[in-house]
C-alpha cells in the first residue's frame, strides 16, 4: 500500500468513489467496517443495486451533477435520513451526511461521496441547547468557509 493510500484508509470519514456509470470502483476502510452490506456486494456494482433501499433519486442526481457538471453537492442527515446502511459497533444505526465532490483520474470523470458520522455534530447542538436554557446565548460560533481544491484518484 503507498502513502497516498494508506492515508485515505485511516481517515475518521467514509470514502466512496463511483464512476460515470455509478459504479463503485472504490471505498475506504471507515466505510466497509460500518456498512451492512459487504465490499464483496458493492465493488463494481452500480450505487442503485449495492443499495436498493435507499433515496436512490436524489443521489443519483448529486452524483450524475458532479460528473457531468463538477457540481458538489451536500445531503444532510435531518433531511435525507440513513442515506446508507452504517452500524456502529453496537449495531445501532449511525446518522450521517454526505457531500459529494467530481474527481478526475486516468479513466475520466468520477464522483467521489464522504460520508462523515454527524453524531457529535448532534451532542455540540444539544450542549448549545443546554447552554442556552442555563446559561443565557452561548458564545458565537464562527465557521469559515473550506476550499477542498481538486482531488485526483
Amino acid at each position: 500500500m503507498n502513502y497516498a493510500d494508506e492515508i485515505l484508509q485511516r481517515l475518521n470519514v467514509g470514502l466512496l468513489v463511483v464512476d460515470k456509470e455509478l459504479k463503485v470502483v472504490f471505498s475506504n476502510r471507515w466505510f466497509v467496517e460500518r456498512c451492512t452490506v459487504s465490499w464483496d456486494e458493492i465493488e463494481q456494482t452500480t450505487i442503485s443495486h449495492s443499495f436498493p433501499a435507499f433515496e436512490r433519486k436524489r443521489l443519483e442526481t448529486a452524483l450524475r451533477d458532479a460528473i457531468e457538471f463538477g457540481i458538489s453537492s451536500m445531503l444532510s442527515h435531518s433531511l435525507h435520513d440513513n442515506i446508507f446502511p452504517l452500524v456502529n459497533k453496537s449495531g445501532e444505526a449511525i446518522d450521517h451526511a454526505i457531500s459529494i465532490q467530481a474527481v478526475q483520474s486516468g479513466h475520466g470523470w468520477h464522483a467521489m461521496i464522504q460520508v462523515t458520522d454527524v453524531e457529535g455534530c448532534e451532542s455540540h447542538s444539544h450542549s448549545r441547547q443546554y447552554q442556552e436554557q442555563t446559561h443565557g446565548d452561548p458564545a458565537p460560533v464562527v465557521l469559515f468557509p473550506v476550499n477542498a481544491g481538486p482531488f485526483f484518484v
